[in-house]
């Protein structure tokens, strides 16, 4: 991996605790209880993600002194934040098609980074690890392209633009 290894920690921590807020506020914001509960559903997911992340680093989290508990909690009481320009302002601002589109945005990022999180490990709990996070942030990405079906929006899937339907 590209980063060190305390900024993979908490870089990872961070963002998964940023998703589930996010998903946590489109689930309050869904007009279709369907799209409620898959929204849930991810909230769910992107919590476990932080239970196995630090689970399989806990060697390095140990020696690098990393205080989890701490981090979790400043990046609860952090100003929302995410990758594509969605913050607490925006939230409000941008349409459901737009934050669905940084959402599947940022899904597909934390795939590639889970990806080389496991092929730069010599560690095989945390090659697996990364690999089987990988994998469910593209299934992550999948199940939002469910819930634009569940809420009657669409979005080309060759170039990934919004396209009212």
């Amino acid at each position: 991996m590209s980063m060190d290894t305390r900024a993979a920690i908490e870089f990872a921590l961070e963002k998964e605790v940023m998703a589930r807020r996010l998903y946590e506020h489109l689930a309050e914001q869904a007009g279709a209880d369907d799209a409620r509960m898959m929204f849930l559903e991810l909230v769910t997911f992107e919590a476990s993600h932080v239970d196995q992340f630090v689970k399989a680093m806990e060697g390095e989290i140990k020696r690098l002194g990393f205080e989890v508990k701490p981090f979790l909690e400043l990046a609860e009481g952090a100003p929302f934040h995410m990758p594509g320009g969605v913050d607490e302002k925006t939230l409000q601002d941008r349409s459901m098609e737009e934050i669905l589109k940084a959402a599947k945005a940022f899904e597909k990022r934390m795939a590639e980074f889970y990806g080389d999180v496991a092929e730069g490990s010599t560690r095989e709990e945390v090659k697996a690890m990364g690999t089987r996070l990988a994998k469910e942030e593209l299934q992550h990405f999948e199940h939002l392209k469910r819930i634009e079906e569940v809420l009657h929006l669409s979005l080309d899937q060759d170039d990934g633009e919004f396209h009212a339907q």
